[in-house]
Formats: C-alpha cells, sequence, structure tokens
C-alpha cells in the first residue's frame, strides 16, 4: 500500500451533510437503525426465555433475514423505476404496524412465539425494502466527491445505532421488559417516519420507463456478475454474511448460557461491535481512501479473525475488547462495499445493483440455520468461531482470484 492510498479529506469528516436532504435522510436513519437493532435484541432473549432453546433464537434471527434476497432484489429494481421516498415510506409503516401489534400484546401480557416470529417478520420485510433504497437514494442526493464521506456516515450511523439499540435494549430489559421497549419503539418509528416526510422527493434517474420488471433484475445481475470488482464484492459479502454475521444473533446464548450474565450485561456485550464500527467508520469519514477494495478485504478479514477469538474467549471481560476489534473491521468492510458500489455503476443502474447485493446478504438467513445446526452437535463456541475462521480463508482465496478486487 503506497502513500496515496489514505490521505486526510478536506472540508471535515461531516462534509457531506452540507446537503440538507441527505443531512434529514441521515437523522431518519438514526431512528430506524437505533429501533431495529433494539428490537432484535429484545426478540432474542425473550425467545431464550420462552424457549430456552439457542436454535429457537437463530431461527427468529432467520426469519428476520430471511426477506433480503427477495424483498431486497424487488425493492432495489423498483427503486430505479418509482420514487425512492415512497418505498422507503412503506417500509416504514410496516415497522409501525409491527411494533403496534408487540405494544398491544405487551399491554395485555400475551406475548408469545407465534407473535414474535410475525414482528420479525414484518420488521425483516421493512428492513430488506429500506436497505438498498436508502442508500441508492443517498447516491442521488449527494455528488461524487462526496460519495465515500457519505457511506462512511451512513455506516456510522447504523454502527452508532447498533451499539446505542443494543445496550438500550439490555437496559430496558433490566428495568422493565417488553411494555417499556415496545412503547419506545413506536415513539422512534413515528418520529423516523415524519422525519421521511420532510426529505425531498427525486424522479427517477431511469430513462427506460417501459423495461420489464423482470428484465430489470436480468440487467442487474448482468452488470454485478459480469464485472470482476462487483462480482468479487458479491462473493465476499456473500460469504461473511452466511459464516460470520450469524454470530450476533447468538448473543443471548453467550450472555446467558457461556458468560452468565444478565440481560444488562447482555446489553453492553452486544453493543461493543458497533462501539469498535462506530471509531473505525469515524475514521473513514474523516480521510479519503483510495484502495477501496484492498480495504474492504481487508476489513473482512479482520471482522472474521475478531469474531474468532471472540467465540474463544475465557470469559466475559475478554470479550468486550474483542468485539470492540471485530467492529473496526465491520467498518472498513460495510463502507468500502457500499462506496465501490455506488461509484462504480450509473445512475440508472444503482438501485438493481443493491437490489443483487441484498441476494449475498440475505444468506444470514441460512446462515443462521446452518450455524444454530452446529450448536447443537458441537456447542455455541465451536460452531461460531470455526465458522468465522472458514469465512476469513474464502475471503483470501477470493482476493487471489479476483485481482481487480484487492487492486481497486
Amino acid at each position: 500500500m503506497n502513500n496515496q492510498s489514505l490521505k486526510i479529506g478536506s472540508s471535515g469528516p461531516f462534509r457531506s451533510l452540507k446537503n440538507p436532504d441527505w443531512k434529514k435522510l441521515w437523522v431518519v436513519g438514526h431512528f430506524l437503525n437505533v429501533s431495529f437493532w433494539l428490537e432484535f435484541i429484545v426478540l432474542t432473549w425473550l425467545t431464550l426465555q420462552i424457549t430456552n432453546s439457542p436454535f429457537a433464537v437463530g431461527l427468529v434471527g432467520t426469519i428476520r433475514f430471511l426477506p433480503e434476497p427477495l424483498l431486497g432484489l424487488i425493492s432495489g429494481a423498483q427503486a430505479d423505476r418509482f420514487p425512492k421516498k415512497r418505498i422507503l415510506q412503506l417500509a416504514q409503516l410496516l415497522n409501525l404496524l409491527s411494533v403496534s401489534i408487540m405494544l398491544i400484546a405487551a399491554i395485555t401480557n400475551s406475548i408469545n412465539m407465534p407473535l414474535i416470529y410475525m414482528a420479525s417478520l414484518l420488521t425483516g420485510c421493512a428492513w430488506a425494502i429500506d436497505f438498498p433504497v436508502r442508500r441508492a437514494y443517498i447516491r442521488d442526493l449527494v455528488p461524487d466527491h462526496h460519495v465515500q464521506n457519505a457511506m462512511a456516515l451512513d455506516s456510522s450511523s447504523l454502527t452508532l445505532s447498533l451499539m446505542l439499540g443494543r445496550w438500550g435494549a439490555g437496559a430496558i430489559l433490566a428495568i422493565q421488559g417488553p411494555l417499556l421497549a415496545y412503547s419506545v419503539l413506536l415513539i422512534m418509528y413515528s418520529i423516523g417516519f415524519l422525519q421521511l416526510l420532510r426529505v425531498v422527493s427525486l424522479k427517477p434517474v431511469a430513462t427506460e420507463s417501459r423495461t420489464s420488471f423482470v428484465r430489470t433484475l436480468i440487467q442487474g445481475w448482468q452488470l454485478v456478475w459480469g464485472t470482476p470488482l462487483l462480482r468479487g464484492i458479491f462473493l465476499i459479502t456473500f460469504t461473511v454474511n452466511f459464516f460470520v454475521f450469524p454470530y450476533f444473533s447468538f448473543a443471548p446464548v453467550f450472555a446467558r448460557d457461556v458468560f452468565k450474565v444478565g440481560e444488562g450485561w447482555l446489553g453492553i456485550m452486544s453493543g461493543m461491535d458497533g462501539f469498535g464500527a462506530l471509531v473505525g467508520t469515524s475514521i473513514i469519514a474523516a480521510v479519503t481512501i483510495k484502495r477501496r477494495g484492498f480495504f474492504h478485504v481487508f476489513g473482512a478479514a479482520w471482522l472474521s479473525i475478531g469474531v474468532f477469538f471472540y467465540a474463544f474467549s475465557p470469559n466475559f471481560w475478554s470479550a468486550l475488547p474483542l468485539l470492540f476489534i471485530s467492529g473496526i473491521g465491520m467498518s472498513l468492510f460495510a463502507t468500502m462495499q457500499n462506496t465501490l458500489i455506488l461509484t462504480n455503476v450509473s445512475a440508472e443502474m444503482r438501485g438493481r445493483a443493491l437490489g443483487i447485493m441484498m441476494l449475498s446478504l440475505g444468506v444470514l438467513s441460512p446462515g443462521l440455520v446452518w450455524v444454530g445446526a452446529m450448536v447443537r452437535v458441537f456447542g455455541i463456541r465451536q460452531a461460531v468461531g470455526l465458522n468465522a475462521l472458514l469465512a476469513c480463508i474464502i475471503v483470501i482465496l477470493i482476493s487471489i482470484a479476483i485481482r481487480d478486487l484487492r487492486r481497486s
């Protein structure tokens, strides 16, 4: 890596937020992301308490991320055909419906596993719709020279929210339980929806308005798989989501059964990777990275090794810094992923490309089933740790095979 690979950015780490509509959308992201991760911890903890089954915990995560491949693909393609703001509003209405149902269940003390599965599915659908569309929307709002900074700030929003949402979930569960949690969630989703209404609505950039939906999907796949750089990003994202990211769904199992701590400490532990990612994205936002492909690969390998050591950490206190370190790798992996896609794809194809990338994100659901099945056979430490080590090896092999990726 030469001295041109990374340099200090101009005009400060928040330079892209000079665009007022991107700033509003960034604020929306904070409310939605905090709510998503807060509820995720609440649902998985409730599942463990009701069923006493690590496999059931993994199943809730599987259902949560199950819609990603199909809905992400569809919403990404539709984002090139219809106003993105309207699609984002639809996603947030699903969130409001889900938390309203769960709040009523909490008030009547009738939360059960079918309702937990329903909540996981509805909010998973909203997440799958929101993820590619909001990032394509960001690219429409900011100029080329601010894309990396905008993606770093978007990643920092996600990672800060991951940290705050999980820490908040632990505190809320320790203080009161699901009634307080869903009251907070309803308020936060409502504020996020109202803030979204203030963002400007842009017309789609695509000129081929008569192109069929199926054709748009085919075009997206041909673009991603036919471009070595995008194909490498797709394969690495697939690998990390299948083998590594299932670790965060099993945080309640590590907390209660491995480290012997309660829900308050669960929140602290599960937010440490978000804390590390926040530090990482803050640094990325302040600099300009030239060799983005190299840092994407490096971040994926760093994250994988960090999760491997976390899985075999001897006690709760050693797990915390290992998760923090893993989060820094996560920030490099995720920020460079989005930046590379948005800076190497034309405006009329961005939604389609991001939708195709959701296929690689969507393997998190079968990955959770895979790791959950391994937990039953080998135990939680071995299942999470060995899969993370395998992912690191695969990531290195992909980077060797696709030269454009590590050299970009």
